[in-house]
């Protein structure tokens, strides 16, 4: 929406509007209503229950641009149209050096908070529902659980996920699920059977990728897989390839990130987390990103930025350990252990 009617201003917004139908048009799991629909209600007042009933969709998202010199803002937010409830909103300050790789900047940022943002609602109205329910909706209650990172989580997730094997064994994104499943007990150093743990994995995400080269989801699970075989060349290109599926995806970022960090290229490693980070502040994997941001500083010899960030992380029970870990780490490097007197041996 431009308020305005400066030319320039309306161009400007016109091509943030068409990077992110196009942006959200590559998002796996979305359904995104034509150009065309939506642009009949640009610069009108609007009533978001009755234009979400008008085009059949769940979901709205609308914004302002307003311009100032050589400085922009843009005010997005999303709002859930059946109840009429406003979902997230962000402002966007920007300087108008190049526009665009701004309209790209900005355009990018919003569609990665609707995909989280989303994700999240999704899991939730999943969560709260009883009784039947669709293939979508046990999918969704099935990752409520798996983002929760922890073992009895893990558990009812993986439980939940093979229920909907019986339902849609075509489903692609529950497979994906299941493979990340598995590959998880190499995080949390669970070391019982995980050779079998990897065999399953692999065969989950492969059969994924095969039903549904498009999920992004799908092309995680597999660079995980290759991760965890030692195979770092192949799990890279898949890290990439869900990328590729879905730009904006802050887990797709956060994965080649762990990627890199695993096959010795830290110094890579960190534009991709921090370009995850910038997708998605707000996240379910906040904390871990963190962590693993500080985790990425010690190897790059950053002691004190990796010490503050690590002590943040510290604070979750899942990440504990690991934060003392690379706490203890960090101690050793700079000298800083106390070593214990005679006194106190005796």
């Amino acid at each position: 929406e431009n308020q305005s009617g400066d030319r320039e201003q309306e161009y400007f917004a016109d091509g943030i509007s068409d990077e992110i139908i196009m942006a959200l048009s590559r998002i796996d799991w979305l359904m995104v209503i034509s150009r065309g629909s939506s642009f009949a209600y640009k610069g009108q007042a609007v009533d978001i229950k009755r234009i979400g009933k008008k085009l059949g969709v769940h979901y709205v998202v609308e914004g302002v641009v307003r311009k100032a010199g050589e400085r922009v803002r843009v005010t997005a937010q999303l709002a859930d149209a059946q109840p009429d409830k406003q979902l997230w909103t962000e402002h966007f300050d920007r300087h108008l050096d190049d526009i665009f790789e701004l309209q790209e900047e900005i355009a990018a940022a919003i569609v990665a908070n609707i995909d989280a943002r989303l994700r999240i609602a999704e899991r939730e109205q999943a969560k709260r529902k009883g009784g039947n329910v669709t293939l979508w909706e046990g999918y969704q209650k099935a990752l409520w659980h798996f983002y929760k990172l922890t073992e009895e989580d893990a558990e009812i997730a993986k439980q939940q996920l093979l229920e909907l094997a019986g339902l849609a064994p075509t489903f692609a994104g529950y497979l994906a699920a299941l493979a990340l499943l598995e590959v998880r007990r190499f995080l949390t150093g669970d070391p019982d059977g995980m050779e079998d743990s990897l065999r399953a994995a692999y065969k989950h995400a492969i059969k994924a990728v095969e039903l549904d080269d498009g999920n992004g989801l799908a092309h995680v699970a597999l660079s995980r897989v290759f991760m965890f075989q030692g195979k770092y060349d192949q799990a890279i290109e898949e890290a990439q390839l869900s990328i590729t599926v879905n730009p904006s995806s802050s887990d797709g970022h956060l994965n080649l990130a762990l990627t890199l960090l695993w096959g010795g290229r830290a110094d890579e490693a960190l534009p991709a987390l921090e370009r995850s980070m910038r997708l998605s502040p707000k996240g379910p994997w906040l904390r871990v990103k963190i962590f693993f941001k500080g985790l990425l500083m010690y190897f790059l010899d950053n002691y004190a930025e990796a010490e503050r960030l690590v002590r943040q992380a510290e604070a979750s029970h899942v990440l504990a350990p690991y934060a003392l870990l690379v706490l203890s780490a960090i101690l050793v490097r700079q000298r800083r252990l106390a070593t214990p007197s005679m006194k106190s041996m005796r």
